[in-house]
């Protein structure tokens, strides 16, 4: 594995949402989000993102949300020039570490053909917990299917893979107290 060029961790926001559609339609281009969107997302409450810098150009983005108990991770990508070098890793280490006290669930969806995004998200203790068939629809060939993943937080909380796991009020996972 290439070394990850040195880079830091920055705060996004409201502003930012230029810049960040022009990285996230590199990152995915079959499904790029304008920057009013990006805009709109940042001004909401709950709302946090940050970017991976390398020199003074941005090569990672993440976008996350939290609600009370629940985040939810919106979107996690890397410049296809700097994938592979543990960019990624570095955006979910940092969302994870910076998630609000109490948030003891989090939740994202991935394309099950992005076999490196599905990867990263297993070795970071994510477990499958659904599925959302033709979810992501591509401008060719068929949709693909959503795999959704469940991480929960060492927060007194059992995990999805130790616990009583079954589908409850939406598909969502019940847990239990230890």
């Amino acid at each position: 594995m290439t070394a990850l060029p040195p880079g830091r961790i920055e705060a996004i926001g409201p502003g930012d949402g230029e810049w960040l559609a022009l990285l996230h339609a590199a990152c995915f281009p079959a499904e790029p989000w304008p920057a009013d969107a990006w805009d709109g997302l940042l001004a909401q409450p709950g709302v946090v993102g940050a970017a991976l810098v390398a020199g003074d150009r941005p090569i990672g983005l993440a976008l996350w949300r939290s609600v009370v108990d629940e985040a939810e991770i919106l979107t996690i990508g890397v410049d296809p020039a700097h994938r592979r070098r543990a960019a990624g890793r570095m955006l979910l280490d940092h969302l994870l570490a910076v998630l609000p006290d109490g948030v003891d669930r989090v939740h994202l969806e991935v394309a099950e053909d992005n076999a490196a995004a599905v990867a990263l998200y297993a070795a970071a203790g994510f477990r499958q917990v659904g599925i959302r068939p033709g979810y992501y629809r591509r401008p060719r060939g068929p949709a693909v299917t959503a795999l959704l993943f469940t991480r929960v937080r060492a927060n007194g909380l059992v995990g999805i893979a130790d616990s009583d796991y079954r589908p409850g009020y939406h598909g969502r996972a019940t847990r239990k107290r230890v």
